[in-house]
């Protein structure tokens, strides 16, 4: 969708938290786009990291506000002061800009961004939400389900992990520009790559994976320059370095920090090499592309290892561990894939069957039919007294 919607001033509002990762952030624009088309108007709380400035600068008719950045501190730190006062700043100012524009909803898409605007929200008779992408739910979800009336869940495994009842799967939410049509060729063109390449992406999430980054480059030596070409999204601060030793190498490739038109990122490449975020992950399956999956090995409860196992085992991905992950390896894999144009077939047909259908819009839907209940469960209770 176009970034030039532009809500009716009296149409009923909702907060989207969606800040601090790439995982959080587009997911949460997908949601939006879909109640925006409706005339809701929406306000999109991110943090006030760099990454969260990168990712809404792609959307400048967009209404971003930002809550201040924090962690939760271990019980008795000498931080849990200056967090608090942070925390309670991040609440008055999203009671502030519910009332502001007259909001019914709040849904917060994970971390602990979403914990002040779902305070927030529970203060201020709201309905609220969270959504969890991943397999295995992150400690700040679990704190921010205490505060909403409903979880939502991408996977039937996570399920389990919050209450019966107020816990519904609905898929993660994606981008419709991200399976934008365009041609390979138009893609590829566009990130000044040769139109009859083997095409490896290369990314790490929005905020970068040096593990990744450094076993790519070390296989590049391992390659025909004529034969392959790499799309690759280094992270903040790592594009110089990366680009160098594709120069190096003699590689064709197109190196930048990141890239808000993913869209045509998936459909410039044949394969991804990427950690395995759900939310990554979802997008390549919508758009149809494979992977070799290298999950995150510090992520919370190895939430993304967990993340990957699903994925695997349609058939839709291959996963290799960091730790046993080597560079030598990593290029026979590639380079084996991408003679096994049969295999890669498959694994693309796989990859689309486990895309997820009509996410935002049962969000979207969700959203409307609870807050609606809500407000008139609340005219009632007015009403009686």
């Amino acid at each position: 969708m176009e970034s030039s919607i532009l809500p009716p001033l009296n149409s009923p509002g909702v907060l989207i938290a969606c800040g601090g990762t790439g995982g959080h952030f587009f997911p949460g624009i997908a949601v939006g786009e879909v109640l925006m088309r409706r005339g809701h108007q929406v306000i999109f709380v991110i943090s006030e990291k760099e990454i969260d400035a990168i990712a809404a600068s792609a959307y400048p008719t967009y209404r971003f506000e930002k809550i201040p950045s924090f962690a939760m501190p271990k019980p008795f730190s000498a931080q849990m002061i200056p967090f608090l006062i942070a925390f309670f700043r991040g609440v008055l100012l999203c009671r502030k800009w519910i009332n502001e524009i007259g909001a019914k909803a709040v849904l917060g898409m994970g971390g602990f961004t979403s914990t002040a605007p779902l305070v927030a929200a529970r203060t201020s008779g709201c309905a609220s939400f969270i959504h969890e992408s991943n397999a295995i739910p992150g400690r700040a979800n679990l704190l921010n389900a205490k505060f909403a009336d409903y979880a939502l869940v991408g996977w039937e495994a996570c399920q389990s992990y919050f209450p019966p009842g107020k816990t519904k799967v609905v898929g993660t939410p994606v981008r419709p520009s991200v399976a934008n049509g365009e041609s390979v060729a138009e893609a590829r063109a566009y990130f000044l790559l040769r139109p009859d390449r083997f095409t490896v992406m290369v990314m790490g999430g929005s905020q970068g994976a040096k593990g990744i980054n450094d076993a790519v480059t070390g296989m590049l030596e391992h390659f025909d320059p004529e034969l392959v070409q790499f799309l690759h999204l280094a992270g903040p601060g790592n594009a110089d370095s990366v680009r160098d030793a594709y120069e190096a190498a003699g590689i064709q490739s197109y190196v930048a920090e990141f890239c808000s038109d993913m869209g045509r990122v998936y459909a410039a490449s044949d394969l991804g090499i990427t950690r395995s975020g759900a939310s990554s992950l979802n997008e390549m399956a919508v758009a149809g592309l494979p992977g070799i999956l290298i999950p995150y090995p510090h992520a919370a409860d190895d939430h993304q290892t967990r993340n990957a196992e699903v994925f695997a085992a349609s058939g839709a991905c291959l996963v290799r561990s960091q730790t046993e992950l080597n560079s030598l390896d990593l290029a026979h894999l590639v380079a084996e894939l991408g003679t096994d144009s049969e295999r890669m077939q498959a694994m693309r047909e796989a990859m689309l069957a486990l895309a997820p259908s009509r996410s935002a819009l049962t969000i979207g839907d969700l959203i409307e039919e609870v807050s609606l209940d809500k407000a008139a469960a609340a005219g009632k209770g007015k009403a009686r007294k």
